[in-house]
Parts: C-alpha cells; sequence; structure tokens
C-alpha cells in the first residue's frame, strides 16, 4: 500500500453496513475511492484495531478485477488505477486536489438562505417581546429571565436563537418610541382639524399630564381616535 495517500481515508466517504458473527451489526467507512464509479464494493472482511479488510470491483476493468484493501487505505485501489487506468488516475488525484463541492458541503447560497430565515425569525422575536414588555409594562429585566429565554425559544422552535439582552431591548425601545413620535407628528401636520383633551393627576409626589387627539379621516376611512 502506498503511504501518500493514507491520508485520502478521510476524505469523502460512504458508510456501509457489515454483520459480524452472532448477528451485530456495525457500520464501517469506506474509502472516497469507492464510489461506485471506479470501484464497488464487493465484501468486507475481518477487523483489526478498528482497521476492516475490504475487497472491491474496478469497474473500469473489462469484465471486473477483484482489488483488496482496508478502511485506513486506498493505496492498492489508487496503485491499480494509475497503472492499468492512468486517465481515471489523473482525474481522480486532479479532483481529489479540489474543494469539496455543493455534494458535499452547503452551497453559500444555500447557506445565505438558512442565515436569512434565521435572521428574519429573530428579528420578529425581538419585534414581538418588545412589544408584550412595553404594552404590559413590565421590566426591562424580563428578557434576562432564563425561564423566559427558553420558552421564546421554545415557540420559536430554535434552540439555537440568540435572544437580545436587557441594554438591546433598551435601545430598540427607544428607537421604536422615535418612530412612532415621527410617525404621529406627520400625521397632525396633515389634518385641517383635530380635537385635543387634556387630564392632570398626581401620584406618590409626581405630576402626570395625559393628553388625547381626535381627528376625522377622509372619506371613506371611519373615525380614528
Amino acid at each position: 500500500m502506498l503511504g501518500e495517500n493514507e491520508a485520502e481515508a478521510s476524505q469523502s466517504s460512504s458508510e456501509v453496513a457489515t454483520h459480524k458473527p452472532g448477528g451485530v451489526q456495525t457500520t464501517v467507512k469506506l474509502p472516497g475511492i469507492i464510489d461506485n464509479r471506479r470501484y464497488s464494493l464487493l465484501s468486507t472482511g475481518k477487523t483489526t484495531n478498528g482497521v476492516t479488510s475490504i475487497s472491491a470491483n474496478c469497474l473500469l476493468c473489462k469484465g471486473g478485477k477483484t482489488i483488496h484493501g482496508d478502511t485506513k487505505s486506498s493505496g492498492n485501489f489508487i496503485k491499480h488505477l494509475r497503472a492499468v487506468h492512468p486517465t481515471q488516475h489523473d482525474e481522480y488525484k486532479k479532483r481529489k486536489s479540489q474543494p469539496p463541492t455543493d455534494e458535499t458541503q452547503p452551497s453559500m447560497k444555500k447557506l445565505c438562505s438558512v442565515l436569512s430565515v434565521t435572521s428574519g425569525k429573530t428579528k420578529r422575536a425581538d419585534h414581538l417581546v418588545m412589544m408584550y414588555i412595553v404594552n404590559d409594562m413590565r421590566p426591562l429585566s424580563t428578557v434576562s429571565s432564563p425561564a423566559f429565554r427558553c420558552m421564546i425559544r421554545g415557540l420559536c422552535q430554535s434552540p439555537d436563537m440568540q435572544i437580545m439582552c436587557r441594554k438591546t431591548l433598551q435601545i430598540q425601545i427607544n428607537t421604536y418610541y422615535d418612530e412612532i413620535v415621527s410617525a404621529l407628528s406627520l400625521k397632525l401636520k396633515s389634518l385641517d382639524y383635530l380635537c385635543l383633551t387634556a387630564d392632570c393627576w398626581s401620584s406618590h409626589a409626581r405630576a402626570f399630564l395625559g393628553v388625547t387627539c381626535h381627528w376625522i379621516r377622509t372619506f371613506p376611512e371611519n373615525q380614528e381616535c
């Protein structure tokens, strides 16, 4: 067997189930060169120290030819290619030196798609959490609760979801507040008439002022308050 091919066994490989005496089933990894294009597996033999002997049929030889090797090294299989099928050997070496293709790893497009879905889900979850905190006047520390974070991940069916911290929540609330104030100001500037009511009260030595604004939208929209 050739030492230069020891590392090839760790390249892309397939698995096959084998049966030991007594009916016990085990799974062994085959060298990547046994890919049903150059070689097809004929049988597996004895396993010693985690290395299983294998026999494969050369699909390039007319009538087939049996080559023996093991799961740790592809030396005999590559040696046969180089001696009998030099063109296929060159193609194999060239292919082996190339980076993994879409068949062995996710393409960048697929990866970006997954990240986009995950990012979109996280942003929506963060927005809903913020609206819950604001509308129910919950403390900002709610998002730091392990039980709360676990609940959000469970509802989103995403165990690894990154949930915003208290500081991020505060920033988002301030940003949302500025957006609402800006949108409301633009709306009020576009109105010809509006009605304002105010109410003042105090509590625990603090004074409060509440202002309500009413206006009528243009036809056929209904009254808004």
